[in-house]
């Protein structure tokens, strides 16, 4: 089992999901199956939560707001103002709503992962430097705590 924040879990489900493991062994290739079922049911309830939040706390007259937006509709200097401040309120107030949950930290089901493993994963993929970062932090270092009780039992 390793701890992570929901938002993090959510977001290595998000990486996981479409990724290719064309190359390495069985082992590394379950590895991966493992780690994206056991952050899928975090990933989908952190963007039901979010969905579910957005439309219930939208303001009046959203929709119309966001058909114009859609539409790329002419609208006057002082309209746009008004749009741009909604949208930018109701953003603000999703994501206020939205804080304790991505912060909550869930425990998941999965083994760290060995070096070989996660560099298969790497070169069968096209992940962004900060991606990778995050992807070794989540899937290969052991907590900071039990990593610091390892350390003081030596």
């Amino acid at each position: 089992m390793k701890k992570m924040k929901k938002a993090d879990a959510a977001a290595l489900y998000n990486m996981l999901s479409p990724a290719k493991m064309t190359k390495g062994d069985l082992a590394a290739k379950l590895k991966l199956v493992a780690a994206i079922i056991a952050t899928k049911a975090v990933a989908e309830e952190l963007a039901d939560r979010e969905k579910t939040l957005r439309d219930k706390i939208k303001p009046e007259g959203y929709d119309a707001i966001m058909e114009k937006v859609r539409a790329n509709a002419k609208v006057t200097p002082e309209e746009f103002n008004r749009i741009n401040d909604t949208i930018t309120k109701h953003e603000r107030e999703v994501a206020d709503g939205m804080k304790k949950h991505r912060e909550a930290v869930v425990e998941v089901d999965m083994d760290p992962w060995s070096t070989e493993a996660y560099n298969t994963l790497i070169d069968c993929n096209d992940f962004s430097g900060d991606q990778m970062v995050m992807l070794q932090r989540l899937l290969m270092e052991a907590p900071a705590k039990e990593a610091a009780g390892k350390e003081g039992a030596k």
